[in-house]
């Protein structure tokens, strides 16, 4: 896994930081094999070719990229029910915007209806063509929306949305 040194340390060639190797530089780049312990990681310097040990205070590992997750559903009138979105662990919420939020929409019509954020508390919302959220919310396993339709006259699609970093 590439990590990034940010400050000038020693890569020494034993867990013991005994037999220094050589001085790598802020900005280099590392294959970092595995944390030895609570203060070193094992590495492989690309400038040298040389693996050894350094310490992890000065080298930080590769910055997680944001994604959105997501679901689509579509409603069936005269029903109440819960669908949700299972998050990945260590699931982060992130902006910017809504990082979890909801959308009803009629038929494939994406964007074209209602949307809302979802807190952790949860909600009603307003009724919208016959479907009412009547709670919605998180937590680190899911994201749910529960709906009450009545007889829906056109198709509705829910669209349950995450977006954050794991």
């Amino acid at each position: 896994m590439p990590y990034t040194v940010t400050c000038a340390t020693e890569l020494y060639g034993n867990l013991g930081q005994q037999d220094p190797l050589l001085v790598v530089s802020p900005g280099e780049q590392v294959a970092a094999y595995y944390r030895a312990n609570s203060t070193t990681l094992q590495v492989y310097d690309y400038s040298s070719n040389t693996a050894g040990f350094l310490a992890s205070n000065c080298a930080t590992g590769p910055q997680s990229q944001a994604r959105t997750l997501e679901r689509t559903v579509r409603l069936q009138s005269n029903r109440t029910q819960t669908y949700r979105l299972s998050l990945p662990q260590g699931f982060e919420p992130t902006g910017p915007g809504t990082p979890i939020a909801y959308q009803l929409y009629p038929g494939n019509q994406r964007g074209s209806g209602v949307g809302n954020y979802i807190r952790n508390s949860g909600g009603v919302h307003r009724p919208f063509l016959g479907a009412t959220v009547v709670r919605d919310g998180y937590n680190d396993n899911f994201v749910f929306v529960r709906i009450r339709t009545t007889r829906l006259e056109r198709p509705i699609t829910l669209l349950i949305s995450a977006h954050g970093t794991t």
